[in-house]
């Protein structure tokens, strides 16, 4: 069995080539894109202690963690919260875990900067 015969017209053979490159170019293109260089760490939020902490906390604490981390030229890809661990009774000291969790997306290079902050791999 050929899998290329001699009879193939020039344009037939030119589209074959186009569509081979297509192919191709897609599967660069997918391969710089890939979730491996991104990187998703948390944060167990504390009380009093964090480091985007200004002495009064505002109602927008994820600007004020983005602004903390671009200062510190981390690039912030997203970046959220979980409020779902949040215990009925909590330790009301400055160390204290308050139960919330913030979820960062980062550049698989900025990892040692997010943990010098205070951010740990997520599982």
């Amino acid at each position: 069995m050929q899998l290329f015969t001699p009879d193939v017209s020039p344009a037939r053979r030119a589209a074959r080539y186009i569509t081979g490159g297509l192919i191709a170019g897609l599967f660069v293109v997918a391969a710089g894109c890939r979730k491996d260089d991104v990187a998703r760490l948390s944060y167990d939020d504390t009380l009093c202690f964090d480091p985007w902490d200004r002495g009064s906390r505002t109602e927008d604490v994820l600007a004020e963690i983005r602004a903390t981390l671009e200062a510190a030229g981390i690039r912030v890809l997203s970046i959220d919260e979980d409020r779902s661990s949040i215990p009925e009774w909590r330790c009301e000291a400055c160390h204290c875990n308050s139960g919330i969790v913030y979820y960062l997306e980062t550049d698989a290079e900025d990892v040692a900067k997010a943990q010098a902050i205070g951010f740990e791999l997520a599982n």
